[in-house]
């Protein structure tokens, strides 16, 4: 008798444990609720990051949008983007989010500090290399890289000098976001000359359904059958514009 109870004890941890392993915040957690996810959670819902989202649900990348901003929540919503409206860093808001699906971060507010703060937020959610964030703003002899230490942000996006207001900028300039397959007859070269090299790389999406992200430290390098996905200078917009 005197064993009943450790053994007794024993199987309700067990079950517990194994019980809490199978719970969505658990997985969570853990990392383990899909492998490999190629889904994108956009911290941001503004025009431009709207036109990536749009793009990315087309090409079968599923995207979920977090944004303070009712009027952005609600736009987001009418072109068909699953949205959330709230701060990314309220633990409410996390548990109210499906995430099924979902493996990369991408913080594009106009806040360095905010987008920082939902990398950080999120590390226990999502593997440390897929939490991306645009690039602070310039500073005056201080590079992107050396703006803060690694472990306090996330990777830097698209390119050096490439902040929210740089590509806020272009998209009030004629600047849109385009997807073009690439083949042997029209390689990236090409692509790029076609824009003049008015080109911005966002992503690659290989012929595999892997989303790669482009990233200051870790310049993406476009081939065969990959889909790449950039903003670049409309010039027939302009045209338009001018007759």
């Amino acid at each position: 008798s005197e064993n009943i109870v450790p053994l007794t004890f024993i199987v309700i941890v067990i079950t517990v444990a194994v019980y809490g392993l199978t719970s969505t915040p658990v997985a969570k957690l853990l990392k383990v609720a899909q492998s490999s996810p190629q889904g994108v959670l956009i911290v941001g819902a503004h025009s431009w990051a709207r036109s990536i989202a749009k793009i990315l649900i087309e090409k079968k990348i599923r995207v979920v949008m977090v944004d303070t901003n009712h009027s952005n929540i609600s736009q987001a919503r009418l072109d068909g983007i699953t949205a959330y409206q709230g701060s990314i860093l309220s633990e409410h808001l996390i548990d109210e989010i499906d995430l099924d699906g979902i493996g990369k971060l991408l913080a594009l507010t106009s806040n360095d500090e905010a987008n920082s703060m939902a990398a950080l937020n999120l590390r226990e959610v999502f593997e440390s290399e897929e939490l991306y964030q645009l690039p602070p703003i310039r500073q005056k002899s201080r590079s992107e890289v050396e703006y803060s230490p690694k472990h306090l942000r996330a990777r830097f996006l698209f390119g050096e000098g490439v902040d929210f207001y740089h590509l806020n900028s272009l998209s009030l300039n004629n600047w849109i976001i385009k997807s073009t397959k690439i083949t042997k007859e029209f390689n990236y070269e090409a692509f790029k000359n076609q824009y003049n090299n008015q080109v911005i790389l966002l992503f690659i999406l290989r012929d595999n359904g892997r989303l790669v992200i482009n990233t200051i430290l870790d310049a993406v390098k476009p081939e065969i059958d990959d889909t790449v996905i950039a903003f670049v200078k409309d010039e027939t917009s302009k045209k338009k514009n001018l007759s």
